[in-house]
């Protein structure tokens, strides 16, 4: 309309003024007016939208004076009017204000907070009221609350101090019954009553004495085991005490640990199930020998026994014991002899040197070099060898030369063949260091094949040196026995080092 009128005016002022350049000038003017009026109604609206939902009554406010005649103000006035009226229902916080403002209210911005507020005073009142009924703490209290009060949220609060008054009225009547019945009765009747746990834990004794009297151990430790036995009266704490015990000999099955037994009986010193444990100790025991396992450890197990059954089972156990024992030292045994040599070594004595320098004109000397088989590793105490040992034998034999007035003697270097069959026994006396030993040995000596002019048919001798794994380092004196052709050398004696190195076969 205002554009309309605006246009209106223009022409007649065009009409009016009959100058047309006057009447462009007089339009351009109208122009920007009419845009000015779009602009300022294009504020309006952005700012109507801004605003119509803040609920906020400041800017709702100053709308209405930026815009007293715009065509939105009134929505917005209404909108105002709508927070004024929670602000002032809030400010009388009555239920009357809230049902009023429910009652009123064109947008029901404020339903769940009025909603609220209402539950919440009534729930105030309610409270002092319940707060009252409680400080009395009586049956009737409590009824004339319900009676007059039948929606209450604390109804279910009134039946239980109801049923927990009169539970204790009825426990005063009971408490001292002996009757299973009574008891479970008033468990089943007044479950809110705080006595009921002082019933409860009465019921299991009853029932463990109950079960315990008819010989039913298992049945009866299921009602004890709620208790503590301090819970339990003195008259009853014997069978209490015997159901517990049998509880834990009940656990002991065959293969219950040694500690596990042997606790139970620290525990119940005087148990009649004592020879029953003892037993299981015993067998225990026995089965538990280990590989070093002593006569100290077999009497132990034995001391256990209480039957002869038992004792022969745990015997058996020991003789079992005893054999494993024996093979595994047979075992290490012959680990260590094969780790020392083994049993039977071959030698081979490459040097065999001897020397005998008691004559001036004559030097004996014989080297050999044989095989010797030992009995025997180096470690063993005592060990036996036997072997051969072809040589040479060394000698100086005298040569007559000369004529019928000149005659004399001369000397020449001889050698021959000869062959000694030995056989020597070796003692260990003492470590020389973790892989030697030092040693005394005795032999004798049978020349098979022998010089005869000088050597005698056998020799005795005996030595000392020092032993390995596979070398033997020895020094001996030698000494023959019996007498040869040529008494000029019966008798002799020999001091000789040898040398053999040993494989294990």
């Amino acid at each position: 309309m205002r554009r309309i009128l605006s246009i209106l005016f223009t022409f007649m002022m065009v009409a009016f003024i009959g100058n047309q350049a006057d009447a462009q000038s007089l339009m351009q003017t109208a122009r920007k007016a009419e845009q000015r009026a779009k602009e300022l109604k294009q504020q309006e609206s952005a700012r109507y939208n801004a605003i119509l939902d803040s609920k906020d009554l400041s800017k709702y406010n100053q709308f209405i004076n930026d815009y007293p005649r715009g065509c939105k103000t009134p929505e917005i006035r209404k909108r105002a009017q709508e927070v004024k009226l929670w602000n002032e229902t809030k400010t009388q916080n009555t239920i009357a204000s809230y049902e009023h403002y429910l009652n009123t209210t064109q947008y029901h911005w404020y339903d769940n907070e009025a909603n609220q507020s209402i539950r919440s005073i009534k729930q105030k009142a309610e409270k002092v009221k319940w707060d009252k009924v409680v400080a009395l703490n009586t049956i009737s209290g409590y009824q004339t609350y319900l009676q007059d009060n039948p929606t209450s949220g604390y109804r279910p609060e009134a039946e239980k101090a109801i049923n927990r008054i009169k539970g204790q009225q009825a426990w005063n009547r009971i408490k001292n019954s002996e009757s299973i019945n009574e008891l479970q009765n008033f468990i089943s009747s007044y479950p809110h009553a705080v006595e009921v746990s002082a019933a409860t834990a009465k019921l299991h004794e009853l029932k463990g004495v109950q079960h315990y009297n008819e010989g039913n151990l298992g049945s009866a430790y299921s009602e004890f085991s709620n208790l503590p036995r301090d819970k339990i009266s003195y008259a009853n704490r014997k069978a209490y005490d015997d159901v517990m015990e049998y509880n834990e000999y009940s656990k002991l099955g065959h293969y219950a640990t040694e500690a596990a037994l042997l606790n139970f009986m620290r525990k119940y010193p005087n148990s009649k199930y004592s020879n029953e444990v003892s037993n299981k100790i015993a067998v225990a025991k026995a089965r538990n020998l280990g590989d070093y396992a002593s006569s100290y450890d077999y009497n132990q197990a034995l001391s256990y026994a209480k039957d002869s059954y038992t004792r022969n089972s745990v015997q058996s156990y020991i003789s079992m014991n005893k054999k494993k024992q024996k093979e595994r030292r047979n075992a290490m045994k012959s680990w260590e002899r094969k780790q020392n040599g083994g049993t039977v070594n071959l030698g081979l004595d490459f040097l065999d040197l001897g020397l005998n320098g008691a004559y001036d004109d004559c030097t004996l000397w014989y080297y050999n070099v044989g095989l010797m088989l030992r009995f025997g590793n180096f470690k063993d105490r005592v060990q036996f060898a036997i072997g051969i040992k072809p040589g040479i034998f060394g000698y100086t034999e005298e040569v007559y030369s000369g004529d019928y007035y000149y005659d004399y003697y001369d000397t020449e270097n001889q050698t021959a063949f000869h062959m000694p069959v030995v056989g020597q026994i070796k003692l260990n006396l003492f470590k020389t260091s973790e892989n030697s030993r030092f040693f005394i040995y005795g032999k004798y000596q049978y020349n098979a094949v022998r010089v005869e002019d000088i050597e005698a048919e056998m020799a005795w001798g005996a030595g000392l040196g020092i032993a390995w794994k596979h070398f033997d380092w020895a020094f001996y004196y030698r000494q023959d026995i019996g007498n040869v052709k040529n008494d000029d050398y019966n008798n002799q004696h020999y001091f000789g080092m040898s040398m053999i190195y040993y494989w294990q076969l």
